[in-house]
């Protein structure tokens, strides 16, 4: 995949971008944001529609201005579960988890939905 910076930010508010006239891009995709000094920030898509993508920037974008350009990666954020997190004994990944696979439910979960902690059985 060809990857294309864009010059089309639009606004900027709190730590979030909007940036206009964009190839269709995904949601939770990621973005690197390059400042005219050469400094990279990292970000992640939030909403997307036919006019403008809105990204929020992790590291804040203090700094950023509308001459920084923006790159979508095609790509997501990804977690490694390995074995040890889910069958050590020093395991806390949840206590409510009764068997191997309410536990890979429960990761899956926070991962996609950090906010859905409270909402898992």
């Amino acid at each position: 995949m060809l990857l294309k910076d864009y010059k089309t930010i639009s606004r900027i508010t709190g730590p979030l971008l909007f940036v206009q006239k964009t190839h269709d891009v995904g949601y939770n995709e990621l973005v690197n944001i390059t400042l005219p000094n050469g400094e990279k920030r990292l970000g992640q898509v939030l909403d997307t529609s036919k006019d403008a993508v809105t990204v929020q920037v992790f590291e804040g974008t203090t700094g950023i201005d509308r001459n920084a350009s923006v790159r979508f990666l095609g790509d997501v954020i990804k977690a490694k579960v390995s074995e040890d997190m889910l069958d050590d004994p020093r395991s806390v990944v949840w206590d409510e988890a009764e068997n191997r696979l309410h536990t890979q439910k429960a990761i899956l979960l926070f991962l996609m939905r950090p906010d859905a902690r409270e909402l898992y059985p």
